[in-house]
């Protein structure tokens, strides 16, 4: 059972069919949450996995992989920057996390966008051909990430 962990505004939950869960609580600062339900231990994330190249701030959104695993939205270097984030089923915090690099990038459609914060209330999808759907508070975003 994931307990009451916050009262933030923005807390996002998404869950795998084999159980594991991704839960941001959605507050400036907040980790990432995760686990299974199937089990009775949680792992609170701050993700300082070697291979991001900034400090992990705040978890926006989430949203399962079709493939496994999870896809969120983290900001970096307190606000500042915004990654979208592939993250696996067993990620600890130094390992199984990666950045995605996507078309357009997602500081590049926050700056077209003509919401204040916008980006920083959000819900996400992930299709099977790999595309993002990132719903802000009246626009549908898509994004393709590119992986390697």
């Amino acid at each position: 059972m994931v307990d009451n962990f916050s009262s933030c505004a923005t807390e996002d939950l998404s869950v795998q069919p084999n159980g594991a869960y991704s839960y941001q609580e959605g507050c400036n600062g907040s980790p990432s949450i995760f686990g299974n339900i199937f089990e009775e231990t949680t792992r609170v994330i701050e993700l300082e996995d070697e291979s991001l190249p900034y400090t992990h701030w705040s978890a926006d959104c989430t949203t399962r992989n079709p493939a496994g695993g999870f896809f969120s939205v983290l900001d970096f270097s307190y606000g500042s920057i915004m990654h979208l984030i592939e993250i696996s089923e067993d990620v600890t915090n130094t390992s199984g996390c990666r950045i995605l690099e996507t078309t357009p990038t997602i500081n590049e459609a926050e700056a077209e966008s003509n919401e204040t914060f916008s980006f920083s209330y959000c819900a996400m999808a992930a299709s099977p051909s790999g595309r993002i759907y990132y719903q802000t508070f009246s626009q549908l975003w898509v994004f393709t990430p590119v992986f390697d």
